[in-house]
């Protein structure tokens, strides 16, 4: 009896052991606590485990890493997570009000309109509030990732007109703003420039019609400049890293009465810090007329088709940008009034070019509709060509510029007619 007394002792032994094994069991929650850590900049390597919450920006089932992180000050913060070094990483960032749990106060799966595989969001977040970021990874076979929570966007109002505007000190923290549109050529790294460091924004609206021209020439840091559509929160339109022999940011615009755009100025580096300044000017477009008398060639049967015009983008601005090439800004253009001599079809190209050329048509002035751009033409790489049909009398604009902000020097833009004669 004493024995099976025992042996009862034995296995009500065994069921304690096994209801402390329940108790010392992990929570699933949280995985990683960052406490008041600030800025965070943490790359996280340990996959997720368990799937608890359904976010409102993604209905795909996933697993997702728990981060708790508490807000020493009330502000606005801004928590980007992307794939570690750059690499290519599905994610979807929510974050949730207190521990491990409770209303969500923002979602995203993709954020921006050119990498589609980031996820960027703003919180407001009170003194001392814990709130909990929670990662999903998409792509099962690599979860690491990076996790940057800064400070959100600041954004100030700009004076009337075409002001020369020092907006104050860049502090040396990690920045939670990329830049998209900065690529670099091919071949190259392949990690966007997007400008790592912190960020200042300036709301501006243009007081009339006109191409703009924005830069931070006066800065005293290595700078990224990029504008949004409105407000802070808009897409981004255009972005300039280096113009041609500096470390400062160069971008031209074209742009409509009352139009508003946010110029947002970012430190280049991680930890880049210094005072900025931002420059607005209106551009001068076109810079001259193109002087070639195509028409002259359908009647003399004797001189070779073809017009030339020899120039350079060489210490030239950033007037326009194509639709076309690398989608970069403060690249060295020239841009030409021209208007169509004959009816007929048009050859243009840069074929005798030095550089690597983009070749673009706007219909009318400046502020025309795009009718045509190319940056390689068939068969190449380097020179551009453009094939159409013309009317007589039509006024274009002609722009030729490099395919990259270094892409600068000596050109020749030929323009060819076909003899439609019998």
């Amino acid at each position: 009896d004493d024995d099976a007394t025992g042996d009862d002792d034995d296995a009500a032994g065994d069921d304690d052991d096994a209801t402390g094994d329940d108790d010392d069991s992990p929570s699933a929650c949280p995985d990683l606590d960052l406490e008041s850590v600030y800025p965070v900049e943490q790359a996280d390597r340990d996959p997720p485990v368990t799937d608890e919450f359904a976010p409102s920006c993604d209905n795909r089932p996933a697993a997702e890493r728990k981060v708790l992180w508490t807000a020493r000050k009330t502000g606005r913060y801004r928590a980007v997570v992307q794939g570690i070094d750059g690499a290519d990483l599905d994610t979807v960032l929510y974050v949730l009000d207190d521990e491990c749990g409770g209303e969500e106060l923002a979602c995203n799966d993709d954020y921006g309109t050119n990498n589609k595989r980031r996820s960027a969001v703003d919180f407001q977040a009170s003194s001392n509030q814990t709130v909990t970021l929670a990662v999903e990874a998409h792509d099962m076979t690599d979860t690491d990732y990076d996790l940057v929570i800064g400070p959100s966007l600041r954004c100030s109002y700009a004076e009337d007109g075409l002001p020369s505007h020092s907006l104050g000190e860049l502090e040396a923290t990690p920045g939670t703003w990329d830049a998209e549109k900065c690529r670099k050529k091919a071949g190259e790294d392949p990690k966007a420039v997007s400008g790592l460091g912190a960020e200042l924004g300036y709301i501006w609206t243009a007081p009339h019609a006109g191409v703009f021209r924005f830069d931070t020439v006066d800065s005293l840091l290595d700078t990224v400049l990029y504008a949004l559509d409105g407000s802070c929160n808009g897409e981004e339109i255009a972005c300039n890293d280096d113009f041609p022999d500096s470390k400062r940011s160069r971008l031209t615009l074209p742009m409509d009465a009352n139009q508003t755009i946010t110029l947002v100025v970012d430190a280049a580096d991680r930890m880049g810090q210094g005072a900025v300044a931002l420059n607005i000017e209106q551009a001068v477009c076109p810079e001259k007329p193109l002087v070639i008398d195509v028409d002259r060639f359908r009647f003399d049967p004797a001189i070779d088709m073809r017009g030339e015009h020899a120039d350079t983008t060489i210490n030239r601005p950033d007037t326009l940008q194509a639709s076309c090439g690398s989608g970069q800004g403060g690249i060295p253009d020239i841009t030409y009034s021209w208007r169509v001599p004959a009816t007929g079809r048009y050859t243009l190209h840069t074929f005798d070019s030095d550089f690597d050329t983009v070749l673009w048509l706007l219909e009318d002035d400046c502020l025309g509709a795009e009718r045509a751009c190319n940056d390689d033409a068939p068969g190449s790489n380097g020179p551009s060509s453009l094939a159409l049909e013309l009317e007589a009398g039509e006024e274009f604009v002609v722009g030729v510029e490099g395919a990259f902000p270094d892409d600068v020097g000596n050109f020749v833009l030929s323009i060819e007619l076909e003899d439609d004669r019998e």
